[in-house]
């Protein structure tokens, strides 16, 4: 089966890497990166590398990317890989701002393979701290005692080597020995991943 590609989707892409003292964040961006979450980025960076590109225009403005630029600076990076996008009309990429964050957050998950992923990921040597997926401790004992399942596809019980909250008896709520953290962190996890 042959399919029709409208010929701008069809441009060849150029990899350029810029000083992120060069780029301008953009007025139209609506999406905000808390501390935490730049902090995240920047432990990811520091981790994997610059993995995922920023895209600017042709003046050099922000389309998609303002939390990964800020962790480079955080960092202090002299250069971070970029892609220019040049055949954008001025609302396509205002569009293309929201969507590139939206999109995403209009996924879900699939718990057992998370859960799974993280169980296992959990039990090698790992030389990075397994939060650099962007989950914290407590999300991730939640999802391997709930959600991780056997070759038989019978529950498991939680057996995370990294655990450090405990449901107290009868409450349903989670705690770090007598840490409000926890609890907190786990309804956020539970409300996210009913999404």
């Amino acid at each position: 089966m042959r399919i029709r590609i409208h010929r701008s989707y069809a441009m060849s892409l150029i990899l350029e890497r810029v000083s992120p003292l060069e780029l301008k964040p953009s007025n139209h961006n609506a999406r905000t990166h808390s501390r935490k979450q730049i902090r995240q980025i920047g432990e990811s960076i520091q981790t994997f590398g610059f993995t995922n590109p920023i895209l600017i225009d042709e003046g050099n403005v922000l389309i998609a990317g303002h939390g990964r630029l800020e962790a480079a600076k955080n960092l202090g990076l002299d250069e971070v890989q970029a892609i220019r996008l040049f055949h954008l009309s001025e609302a396509q990429k205002r569009a293309l701002m929201l969507a590139d964050n939206k999109i995403a957050l209009n996924a879900g998950w699939d718990l057992e393979i998370l859960a799974a992923e993280l169980t296992s990921l959990s039990e090698m040597q790992l030389d990075f701290s397994l939060e650099v997926t962007g989950f914290e401790v407590p999300e991730i004992d939640l999802l391997i005692g709930e959600h991780a399942v056997d070759d038989g596809r019978t529950r498991k019980q939680p057996r995370s080597p990294i655990s450090t909250c405990r449901r107290s008896a009868g409450s349903g709520r989670f705690g770090i020995l007598g840490s409000t953290g926890c609890s907190a962190a786990m309804q956020r996890m539970r409300r996210a991943m009913q999404r």
